[in-house]
């Protein structure tokens, strides 16, 4: 099983107002693909 974390929205180079949430994808080879979202939420630009 394989657990990635994802950030799915940019930002323009010097935003520093907006927020990203965080994803969690779980993968276990071609039986099994979820995406969740999660509760954190990020400054894209970090």
């Amino acid at each position: 099983m394989k657990i990635t974390f994802v950030v799915r929205k940019g930002a323009k180079l010097h935003d520093v107002e907006s927020k990203a949430t965080i994803y969690v994808r779980l993968r276990d080879g071609r039986s099994f693909d979820s995406i969740t979202p999660t509760e954190l939420s990020v400054n894209p630009n970090l």
